[in-house]
């Protein structure tokens, strides 16, 4: 990386008044204080940089700070390279000493750095706007990709705005998957195309000093509309002295043939000096601005008789000062000078680079790119070497890693000992990188060779692994099956693919067909158990404990899931971690939120997540959000769980963790449900069917419920039954919807009841009922059962019954659903009217007026007459439209508290304290947390 400037550039800027139009809408957009992205993409030399330099002139102007850097080929091997160098290097700079430092802390922690970098931005645009420009995406590190594109929607509704620029890219490099996400999120995109012949012309007319004639313009347009080599074509042609111009017309003789651009670099360099040529050779194969030193230790020069070579390349135009380094030009340049070497002479000169960086102490793998350069297949050191950049790289950036690994595979002999280890290693850092295909390819690929029987059960095992962060169960389940019967895998992996089986039909879903080995789950579960018991290995243990607490759990025995979830955790302590099996934090957390223990549930999520982050497992973190998101909407605290799922939602997709994408999906699709939204409901699970199409099926039982609740919602009952016909037909073995939300027992007798289909009403029923004889200390699932059998019956008793026992537990919005059941069929008016005042009051106080609706048209019915909820709901602006939610947040920032205190103290995540504080933000006007805290303290009382 190194920064650009914003000096005047020498071509005119010709042909790209609507490109220029684009850019200053950009600019005044973050002038007012709102948001942008606009991606910029074409091919080399074809005026992006100039377009860059435009932009950064018209934003000063208007006062805006700009923040602009240019990626180098080798920033790749850099974390953060490019985004924090140019954070740092600005003046003044985002990121002084501190923050870098704690950035580099936070080295394997992607979600923390971009948090950090989130929070600097933000306070830095609180002074004034800000405009980021990034030139040459196409080379930015992985890191760098990752915090973009979190960045850009993080910092949505505020001053920065966001230039990127760059060649049009392929799957291959970082910068296209954050790319490709801001476009759907709704950045602008600018392609740059060559220019049309009469701007070709008036831009030779510019260069030359004189209108084209028809000779001119023939050659001009050989340039393919590319300013650069159109520059070059014009300058190749004056600096032989061929031009002439004559009344305001420029010519040339017939002969007067230009030269290609390389044929003219090439000319360019025979007259240089023999030490110059050797620093633009060294520094081409470098392929980065670089030192002085770096390229007389290459070439083998003195540094003082080299420093005169770098002035006269400066001189003729080859080489800038960068103010730290030499550089080209232009890529295209050092692309020429790199193609005109002779292949042994290209090997020579990268062995040296290698051998001068490793000395130097540069990243292993910007050594390893040129040591290798050439290298033969089976090569001992270029495999040696490969292995060590792709060990060090795997921390911080797993992509890199993973390139290099598949790289050190491509010398590797096929029957090379260490080849299938090497297989599973690539595989798990393919997925690491979120490049799942590849992963999976590479897998079954290398599974087609003849190997040995341990070889073949390593790449399986590195399958699972991938295949389950990706919720591919049945694929999980074949391989698991497949890897024990080769029978080379020791007594731990027995376990960990026996508890992997386990959890796999667990989630394996419904209606795949009477498969017996779904009813196996907690025998293999307990095999694994059996397996550690006897050979002491606690990690076996620990293993097949989490998966028999879900299996329990999914038959309704939630108690005995959770004793079984605490041992686990208590085993967790002896047994140690990897990248194949979840903390036990998960599995204890699932347990007692079943339990309606919330606040021993969220204890727990917050201790797995600081475990996560001492042990480096970042795959763990959005799965913990997803089970806070889950406990909060459990909980009945529906704003904190949206916000947490939406959070959880980004970091999943970041983190391509996709074993939660769908099941958050339809998390949000139930909140949704329960507020009354349809149409966020069919959105959220429209997404989701997308995820179980590319074969992510762990939400698949939770998708079919919350499908029949949209569908009953919007009175097709019919469709509804279908929908769910499953979860009847499992009735009342399996209890797994039921364990976590005991209030849809009596939403399905409801639509059963409605379709026409007693008999299903009575499964859902019974299965109700044995969820509470099951769990008799849980008070929602008795209120439950007694509210099915309720509304089976039409017992006017039982649904009061129910009533009573909902007003001791805390699901507010299921005691709400039996308050309306019993008031439709409560004889006496006035006891009538209670009921439904006492529902009414509920959807009021969790301001759901959708859900009111209905209330208000039933007491209307008996003659009252209530202010809808709706004219009394919070306004979209201004203090009065700030949530509880969002309030505490703010009463806290008002204190100078920052979001990680804030999130520490009221148990969320720092991406939902982030999100209460953009709503915020929004709501009331403002751009930054003083801002905040001023119109805060207008409206809190003294001491509040």
């Amino acid at each position: 990386m190194h920064v650009f400037s914003f000096d005047p550039a020498t071509t005119p800027l010709v042909g790209r008044e609507a490109a220029v139009d684009r850019l200053r809408g950009l600019v005044r957009a973050t002038t007012a204080g709102a948001s942008g992205c606009l991606i910029v993409s074409g091919e080399a030399g074809i005026g992006k940089s100039r377009l860059l330099d435009e932009t950064a002139r018209i934003a000063g102007r208007e006062g805006i700070g700009v923040i602009g850097a240019t990626a180098t080929e080798l920033d790749r091997v850099t974390p953060l390279a490019t985004l924090a160098g140019a954070l740092s290097q600005c003046d003044p700079p985002v990121l002084d000493d501190g923050m870098r430092a704690e950035l580099a802390e936070h080295a394997a922690f992607p979600y923390r750095q971009r948090e950090l970098l989130v929070g600097a931005l933000r306070d830095y645009a609180a002074a004034r706007p800000v405009l980021v420009a990034l030139d040459d995406i196409q080379w930015a590190d992985e890191a760098t990709a990752g915090a973009v594109r979190a960045m850009v929607p993080a910092l949505a509704g505020l001053p920065v705005g966001w230039l990127l620029v760059g060649r049009p890219m392929t799957g291959g490099t970082p910068m296209y998957a954050a790319v490709e996400g801001l476009l759907e999120c709704g950045a602008g995109h600018l392609a740059l195309d060559a220019l049309p012949d009469d701007a070709v012309h008036h831009l030779a007319a510019q260069l030359l000093g004189g209108r084209p004639d028809a000779c001119i313009r023939n050659f001009a347009d050989r340039a393919g509309g590319n300013p650069f080599l159109l520059r070059e074509l014009c300058t190749s042609l004056a600096e032989a002295g061929r031009v002439r111009v004559a009344d305001g017309v420029a010519t040339v003789g017939e002969d007067a043939l230009p030269e290609s651009f390389r044929a003219r670099t090439a000319r360019r360099l025979r007259h240089l000096s023999p030490p110059a040529r050797r620093l633009l050779e060294a520094g081409a194969v470098l392929g980065r601005p670089f030192q002085l030193r770096e390229a007389a230790a290459m070439v083998g020069t003195p540094v003082p008789e080299l420093a005169r070579a770098a002035e006269e390349a400066l001189v003729q135009g080859n080489l800038i000062d960068t103010g730290t380094a030499l550089a080209f030009r232009h890529d295209l340049i050092r692309q020429a000078v790199y193609d005109g070497l002779a292949g042994p002479v290209k090997q020579a000169l990268h062995y040296e680079a290698g051998s001068v960086l490793r000395a130097a102490g540069h990243p292993a793998a910007e050594t390893a790119r040129h040591l290798v350069w050439g290298a033969r297949p089976g090569d001992p050191e270029a495999i040696a070497v490969l292995r060590s950049a792709s060990d060090e790289t795997l921390r911080t950036s797993p992509g890199l890693s993973a390139d290099l690994l598949l790289q050190m595979l491509g010398l590797m002999p096929a029957h090379h000992p260490d080849r299938p280890d090497a297989v599973g290693q690539a595989v798990r850092r393919l997925t690491l990188a979120g490049r799942i295909g590849e992963s999976l390819a590479l897998g079954e690929e290398t599974l087609r060779e003849r190997m040995p029987a341990a070889g073949e059960a390593a790449i399986r095992l590195a399958l699972i692994a991938s295949l389950r962060l990706q919720g591919r169960d049945r694929q999980v389940f074949e391989h698991a099956r497949l890897a024990l019967a080769t029978g080379a895998v020791t007594d731990r992996q027995r376990a960990v693919l026996l508890a992997q089986q386990a959890v796999a039909i667990m989630f394996w879903g419904l209606g795949d067909g009477a498969d017996p080995a779904r009813l196996r789950a907690e025998e293999f579960a307990l095999e694994a158990v059996d397996i550690g018991e006897r050979t002491g290995d606690h990690a076996a243990m620990l293993h097949g404990s989490c998966a028999r607490s879900w299996a329990l759990i999914a038959r309704g025995r939630i108690g005995d899931g959770v004793l079984l979830a605490e041992q686990a955790m208590e085993l967790g302590r002896f047994a140690d971690r990897g990248q194949e099996w979840f903390p036990p934090h998960l599995w204890l957390a699932n347990a007692l939120t079943a339990a309606e223990r919330f606040d021993e549930a969220c204890t727990v999520i917050d201790a797995g997540l600081r475990e996560a982050e001492r042990h480096e497992t970042t795959w763990a973190i959005p799965v913990l959000r997803y089970y806070r998101a889950v406990l909060w909407r459990t909980a009945g605290r529906t704003e904190e769980a949206l916000a947490e799922a939406e959070a959880a939602l980004v970091a999943a997709e970041e983190l391509t963790v996709f074993i939660v994408a769908d099941a958050l999906l339809v998390t949000l699709a139930l909140l949704e449900l329960q507020r009354g939204d349809l149409p966020a409901a069919r959105v959220h699970l429209a997404r989701a069917r997308r995820y179980v199409d590319r074969g992510v099926i762990t939400a698949i039982e939770d998708m079919r419920i919350a499908a029949a609740l949209l569908q009953a919602a919007e009175g097709d009952p019919h469709a509804a039954l279908k929908t769910a016909e499953p979860v009847y037909d499992a009735f009342p073995k399996r209890l797994w919807t039921l364990a976590y939300d005991p209030w849809l027992g009596p939403e399905l007798v409801r639509i059963a009841l409605r379709a026409g289909a007693p008999d299903r009403a009575a499964a859902a029923a019974t299965a109700s009922r044995r969820l509470a004889d099951l769990n008799p200390q849980l008070r929602t699932a008795e209120a439950a059962a007694l509210h099915a059998e309720g509304l089976l019956g039409g017992d006017h008793k039982l649904l009061l019954a129910a009533v009573d026992a909902y007003r001791g537990a805390p699901r507010r919005l299921a005691l709400a659903a039996a308050l309306q059941d019993a008031a439709a069929v409560e004889p006496d008016r006035a006891q009538a009217i209670g009921l439904w005042d006492e529902a009414l009051q509920i959807y009021t106080d969790a301001d759901l007026p959708r859900l009111a609706a209905p209330v208000l048209s039933a007491l209307r019915a008996l003659g009252v007459r209530r202010r809808s909820p709706r004219a009394n709901s919070r306004p979209t602006e201004g203090w009065e439209a700030i949530t509880p939610a969002e309030l505490r947040v703010v009463r806290l920032v008002a204190e100078g508290r920052t979001n990680r205190d804030i999130a520490q103290q009221l148990h969320l995540s720092p991406h939902t304290v982030d999100a209460h504080l953009r709503h915020a933000f929004a709501k009331l006007g403002v751009s930054n947390r003083i801002a905040l805290t001023r119109v805060a303290a207008e409206h809190l009382p003294p001491g509040a």
